[in-house]
């Protein structure tokens, strides 16, 4: 992958972000770090499972390198869903980290721009698959693990806006 077009990727999709949150503007993206799937899915579920990037606050993104956000629109997508939590972390710093009901609420944040922008970008184009919905449990230390479909609640939310 082109180092420049990876930059200006990730500029483009910062931008967006800020354009879809009226915040502050984030212009220093996160290190980014494209890892094996099986090292980024023992980082994040301890175990193989459905993990194609994470955004921690102390190492940045970590993404499967089989994903080409350059390339393949759905790979740039999911950077662009890990950048809204990025952006969120450097708005609020997460204070509310041990708080499901808040670590849902980034998540559907997350979800819902990403979705509106997939939505966007792949509008009449056949043959795109369509974004595949995950479930997600709460990641809050000593708290019930709590699931949830975060993409229904925000499909839904996009549907009502």
């Amino acid at each position: 992958m082109d180092l420049h077009s990876f930059q200006a990727v990730v500029i483009k999709l910062l931008a967006i972000i800020t354009v879809s949150t009226s915040g502050e503007t984030i212009n220093s993206p996160p290190p980014i770090s494209f890892v094996p799937a099986e090292t980024l899915q023992q980082r994040v579920c301890g175990r193989p499972c459905p993990a194609y990037a994470v955004f921690l606050p102390r190492h940045g993104i970590l993404m499967d390198d089989r994903l080409n956000p350059v390339k393949d629109v759905h790979a740039r997508g999911i950077l662009l869903h890990e950048l809204v939590h990025y952006v969120q972390w450097r708005r609020s710093g997460w204070q509310n980290a041990s708080n499901c009901q808040d670590w849902y609420a980034r998540e559907d944040e997350a979800y819902r721009i990403q979705y509106r922008w997939l939505a966007a970008v792949t509008a009449g184009q056949q043959g795109l698959p369509s974004s595949r919905r995950r479930r997600v449990v709460c990641a809050v230390p000593d708290k019930p693990q709590v699931k949830q479909t975060a993409a229904r609640k925000a499909s839904a939310q996009v549907a009502a806006n």
